[in-house]
């Protein structure tokens, strides 16, 4: 009898211990309810939403006479017709990239042998880029559109006033370094803000980086699919005494210079 009593003395006393951690199982599931459906899914959602990108911009190259890597995207086309002259062994090549508004023209010229003294300018060492933007294949320079731009790499635009260079279309880019466009009645709205260009000279040869504003200049926006008419020439003056030879693209017979139908063709993409 003494032990039923004393066991039940013992339940009598356990009874609230065991109630109280029951109420504290209770109390920790409603504190952690397990998500619903819904709520796991659109966290989900939130955790695997890529957050917004902006596209990249258009990369273009700095004109600064240094070649850039968005140059390596280019076709390299090489300067190899020899229409004037004796080959001097030069191994030029041009690039061409573009954005909506602007061509840029990368041309590499390994000449050792700079001279930029002779008193006419076509005899100095120099390229020339003979452009048709909208590829009009006239027999003369007729359209604005049409121009041929000659750089020399070592003449500075205060050397040139007076004699054969200065016929009012004579520019400077912002180094001083001197550039002649001819064409169509002067280029009609070509003024020399709408062609930027830098070369690096340096004893393997020289560097131009050169910008046209297609449509600051004559309204005409580049885009895939368009073909432009182009040559590109370069003088080498190997001896100071004159041009030794005259390198082209496309023109093998030395008229691209008055006649645009002798310029190569080359298709955006």
């Amino acid at each position: 009898m003494k032990k039923l009593i004393a066991l039940l003395l013992c339940i009598f006393m356990l009874l609230p211990l065991l109630m109280a951690c029951g109420g504290d199982d209770a109390d920790k599931k409603e504190e952690n309810p397990t998500p619903a459906a819904d709520d796991k899914g659109d966290k989900g959602d939130a955790d695997e939403e890529t957050p917004p990108e902006e596209p990249a911009a258009a990369a273009v190259p700095v004109i600064d006479g240094v070649i850039d890597a968005i140059w390596d995207s280019a076709e390299a086309y090489s300067l190899d017709i020899v229409k004037v002259g004796t080959d001097t062994g030069i191994k030029s090549y041009f690039k061409v990239l573009y954005d909506e508004n602007k061509l840029y023209v990368l041309v590499v010229v390994p000449d050792t042998t700079p001279n930029h003294d002779h008193q006419d300018n076509y005899q100095r060492d120099a390229i020339e880029t003979p452009l048709d933007f909208r590829n009009l294949k006239t027999t003369s320079y007729e359209d604005d559109g049409q121009i041929n731009v000659t750089f020399y790499p070592n003449t500075y635009f205060a050397e040139n006033q007076g004699n054969s260079i200065d016929k009012g279309n004579a520019f400077a880019n912002k180094s001083g370094k001197a550039a002649f466009h001819f064409g169509n009645d002067g280029q009609g709205a070509w003024t020399e803000d709408m062609i930027d260009f830098e070369v690096t000279v340096s004893d393997t040869g020289y560097i131009y980086e050169i910008a046209y504003d297609v449509n600051a200049a004559i309204g005409l926006k580049l885009e895939a699919g368009m073909t432009i008419g182009m040559d590109m020439q370069v003088n080498d003056n190997a001896e100071g005494t004159g041009r030794t030879a005259c390198y082209a693209w496309n023109d093998d017979a030395d008229q691209v210079w008055g006649n645009p139908t002798y310029m190569g063709e080359i298709k955006l993409k």
